[in-house]
Protein backbone atom coordinates (compact mmCIF):
# COMPACT_ATOMS: atom_id res chain seq x y z
CA UNK A 1 0.00 0.00 0.00
CA UNK A 2 1.35 3.41 -0.92
CA UNK A 3 0.21 6.63 0.70
CA UNK A 4 -1.67 9.27 -1.24
CA UNK A 5 0.51 12.32 -0.67
CA UNK A 6 -2.48 14.66 -0.61
CA UNK A 7 -4.81 12.52 1.48
CA UNK A 8 -5.69 13.49 5.09
CA UNK A 9 -6.24 9.84 6.06
CA UNK A 10 -2.81 9.66 7.69
CA UNK A 11 -3.32 12.63 10.01
CA UNK A 12 -4.85 10.77 13.01
CA UNK A 13 -3.29 7.36 13.54
CA UNK A 14 -2.53 7.32 17.25
CA UNK A 15 -2.01 3.73 18.40
CA UNK A 16 -2.47 2.34 14.89
CA UNK A 17 -0.51 -0.61 13.53
CA UNK A 18 1.22 0.22 10.25
CA UNK A 19 3.80 -2.55 10.30
CA UNK A 20 5.68 -2.91 7.04
CA UNK A 21 3.51 -0.45 5.07
CA UNK A 22 5.00 1.51 2.18
CA UNK A 23 4.64 5.21 3.01
CA UNK A 24 7.34 6.52 0.69
CA UNK A 25 6.94 10.28 0.20
CA UNK A 26 3.79 10.44 2.35
CA UNK A 27 2.62 13.84 3.59
CA UNK A 28 2.14 13.26 7.33
CA UNK A 29 3.01 16.75 8.49
CA UNK A 30 1.63 17.29 12.01
CA UNK A 31 0.13 13.79 12.09
CA UNK A 32 -0.99 12.17 15.35
CA UNK A 33 1.01 8.94 15.53
CA UNK A 34 1.24 8.73 19.30
CA UNK A 35 2.07 5.15 20.27
CA UNK A 36 1.71 3.89 16.70
CA UNK A 37 3.50 0.76 15.50
CA UNK A 38 5.65 1.83 12.55
CA UNK A 39 8.18 -0.97 12.75
CA UNK A 40 9.71 -1.92 9.38
CA UNK A 41 7.71 0.87 7.65
CA UNK A 42 9.25 2.49 4.57
CA UNK A 43 8.99 6.27 5.04
CA UNK A 44 11.72 7.37 2.68
CA UNK A 45 11.31 11.05 1.80
CA UNK A 46 8.10 11.38 3.85
CA UNK A 47 7.14 14.64 5.56
CA UNK A 48 6.60 14.06 9.29
CA UNK A 49 7.51 17.57 10.36
CA UNK A 50 5.73 18.52 13.57
CA UNK A 51 4.24 15.04 13.93
CA UNK A 52 3.46 13.48 17.32
CA UNK A 53 5.40 10.22 17.42
CA UNK A 54 5.79 9.91 21.18
CA UNK A 55 6.20 6.33 22.32
CA UNK A 56 5.88 4.98 18.78
CA UNK A 57 7.63 1.78 17.71
CA UNK A 58 9.78 2.51 14.66
CA UNK A 59 12.31 -0.27 15.05
CA UNK A 60 13.84 -1.23 11.72
CA UNK A 61 11.94 1.47 9.82
CA UNK A 62 13.45 3.25 6.82
CA UNK A 63 13.28 7.04 7.21
CA UNK A 64 16.07 7.95 4.82
CA UNK A 65 15.70 11.58 3.71
CA UNK A 66 12.58 11.96 5.87
CA UNK A 67 11.56 15.38 7.24
CA UNK A 68 11.12 15.07 11.02
CA UNK A 69 11.91 18.69 11.86
CA UNK A 70 10.05 19.82 14.97
CA UNK A 71 8.55 16.36 15.48
CA UNK A 72 7.96 14.98 18.98
CA UNK A 73 9.58 11.55 19.22
CA UNK A 74 9.85 11.40 22.99
CA UNK A 75 10.67 7.86 24.20
CA UNK A 76 10.09 6.33 20.77
CA UNK A 77 11.70 2.99 19.93
CA UNK A 78 14.02 3.62 16.98
CA UNK A 79 16.63 0.91 17.24
CA UNK A 80 18.23 0.06 13.88
CA UNK A 81 16.29 2.83 12.11
CA UNK A 82 17.72 4.16 8.84
CA UNK A 83 17.77 7.95 9.22
CA UNK A 84 20.48 8.72 6.70
CA UNK A 85 20.10 12.26 5.39
CA UNK A 86 16.98 12.87 7.48
CA UNK A 87 16.01 16.33 8.75
CA UNK A 88 15.72 16.18 12.56
CA UNK A 89 16.29 19.87 13.23
CA UNK A 90 14.51 20.94 16.41
CA UNK A 91 13.02 17.50 17.01
CA UNK A 92 12.27 16.39 20.57
CA UNK A 93 13.93 12.99 20.93
CA UNK A 94 14.32 12.78 24.69
CA UNK A 95 14.65 9.23 25.96
CA UNK A 96 14.60 7.75 22.45
CA UNK A 97 16.20 4.37 21.80
CA UNK A 98 18.48 5.02 18.81
CA UNK A 99 20.80 2.11 19.45
CA UNK A 100 22.40 0.84 16.23
CA UNK A 101 20.55 3.52 14.24
CA UNK A 102 22.13 5.12 11.17
CA UNK A 103 21.93 8.93 11.32
CA UNK A 104 24.84 9.61 9.00
CA UNK A 105 24.59 12.87 7.02
CA UNK A 106 21.44 13.83 8.94
CA UNK A 107 20.50 17.34 10.08
CA UNK A 108 20.14 17.41 13.88
CA UNK A 109 20.51 21.08 14.77
CA UNK A 110 18.92 21.93 18.13
CA UNK A 111 17.68 18.39 18.58
CA UNK A 112 16.74 17.35 22.13
CA UNK A 113 18.49 14.04 22.80
CA UNK A 114 18.33 14.15 26.58
CA UNK A 115 18.53 10.63 27.98
CA UNK A 116 18.64 9.08 24.51
CA UNK A 117 20.31 5.71 23.97
CA UNK A 118 22.85 6.23 21.17
CA UNK A 119 24.70 2.98 21.77
CA UNK A 120 26.54 2.13 18.52
CA UNK A 121 24.54 4.74 16.61
CA UNK A 122 26.24 6.06 13.48
CA UNK A 123 26.25 9.85 13.21
CA UNK A 124 29.03 10.21 10.68
CA UNK A 125 28.99 13.67 9.04
CA UNK A 126 25.77 14.63 10.86
CA UNK A 127 25.12 18.30 11.67
CA UNK A 128 24.80 18.26 15.47
CA UNK A 129 25.08 21.94 16.28
CA UNK A 130 23.25 22.82 19.47
CA UNK A 131 22.03 19.29 20.30
CA UNK A 132 21.23 18.57 23.95
CA UNK A 133 22.93 15.32 25.03
CA UNK A 134 22.40 15.57 28.78
CA UNK A 135 22.21 12.01 30.22
CA UNK A 136 22.48 10.51 26.71
CA UNK A 137 24.40 7.25 26.30
CA UNK A 138 27.18 7.98 23.82
CA UNK A 139 30.00 5.65 24.74
CA UNK A 140 30.06 3.59 21.54
CA UNK A 141 28.49 6.12 19.16
CA UNK A 142 30.35 6.96 15.95
CA UNK A 143 30.48 10.73 15.37
CA UNK A 144 33.33 10.78 12.88
CA UNK A 145 33.12 13.99 10.83
CA UNK A 146 30.02 15.22 12.67
CA UNK A 147 29.66 19.01 12.76
CA UNK A 148 29.18 20.97 15.98
CA UNK A 149 30.10 18.28 18.49
CA UNK A 150 33.18 17.15 20.42
CA UNK A 151 33.35 13.93 22.41
CA UNK A 152 36.44 14.06 24.64
CA UNK A 153 36.14 10.58 26.13
CA UNK A 154 34.84 9.11 29.38
CA UNK A 155 36.06 9.45 32.93
CA UNK A 156 36.90 6.60 35.31
CA UNK A 157 33.20 6.25 36.21
CA UNK A 158 32.16 5.86 32.58
CA UNK A 159 30.59 9.30 32.10
CA UNK A 160 31.18 10.68 28.60
CA UNK A 161 32.35 14.30 28.36
CA UNK A 162 30.98 16.14 25.33
CA UNK A 163 30.55 19.65 23.97
CA UNK A 164 28.33 21.17 21.30
CA UNK A 165 28.29 24.55 19.61
CA UNK A 166 25.07 26.35 18.85
CA UNK A 167 24.54 28.35 15.70
CA UNK A 168 25.13 31.51 17.76
CA UNK A 169 28.58 30.19 18.73
CA UNK A 170 27.63 29.29 22.31
CA UNK A 171 29.56 26.28 23.61
CA UNK A 172 27.75 23.85 25.91
CA UNK A 173 29.75 21.26 27.88
CA UNK A 174 28.17 18.22 29.46
CA UNK A 175 28.77 14.91 31.20
CA UNK A 176 26.21 12.67 32.85
CA UNK A 177 23.42 14.87 34.22
CA UNK A 178 25.58 18.01 34.09
CA UNK A 179 25.30 20.66 31.38
CA UNK A 180 27.15 23.98 31.40
CA UNK A 181 27.10 27.00 29.11
CA UNK A 182 30.73 27.83 28.46
CA UNK A 183 33.95 25.95 29.12
CA UNK A 184 34.83 28.16 32.10
CA UNK A 185 31.61 27.18 33.87
CA UNK A 186 32.44 23.50 33.33
CA UNK A 187 35.96 23.97 34.63
CA UNK A 188 34.73 25.78 37.74
CA UNK A 189 32.26 23.00 38.48
CA UNK A 190 34.80 20.19 38.24
CA UNK A 191 37.42 22.11 40.20
CA UNK A 192 35.04 22.09 43.16
CA UNK A 193 33.06 18.89 42.55
CA UNK A 194 35.59 16.28 43.67
CA UNK A 195 37.85 18.03 46.16
CA UNK A 196 37.99 14.83 48.23
CA UNK A 197 39.12 12.72 45.23
CA UNK A 198 42.16 14.24 43.55
CA UNK A 199 42.44 11.52 40.91
CA UNK A 200 38.81 11.85 39.79
CA UNK A 201 39.09 15.63 39.86
CA UNK A 202 42.13 15.58 37.57
CA UNK A 203 40.44 13.01 35.35
CA UNK A 204 37.41 15.29 34.82
CA UNK A 205 39.46 18.44 34.40
CA UNK A 206 41.73 16.78 31.84
CA UNK A 207 38.67 15.93 29.75
CA UNK A 208 37.40 19.51 29.95
CA UNK A 209 40.89 20.70 28.95
CA UNK A 210 40.77 18.38 25.95
CA UNK A 211 37.40 19.84 24.99
CA UNK A 212 38.92 23.33 25.19
CA UNK A 213 41.85 22.36 22.96
CA UNK A 214 39.58 20.65 20.44
CA UNK A 215 37.19 23.61 20.44
CA UNK A 216 40.11 25.89 19.60
CA UNK A 217 41.20 23.51 16.83
CA UNK A 218 37.66 23.59 15.42
CA UNK A 219 37.71 27.38 15.49
CA UNK A 220 34.95 27.61 18.11
CA UNK A 221 36.72 30.42 20.02
CA UNK A 222 36.12 29.06 23.54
Amino acid sequence: MKADNTSPQYSILGGASLIGINLIGANMCGADLFGADLSEVDLRGADLSGADLRGSDMRGAVLRGCNLSGANLGRAYMSKVDLRGANLNGADMHGVDLSNADLSNSQMRGCNLRGADLDRACMINADMRGVDLCRAYLRYADICGANGIIVAGHDSRGFVFWATQGEDGTIVVGAGCHRFVGIAAAQNHWIEAHEDDKILSEDCLSLVARIERMATAHGWNP
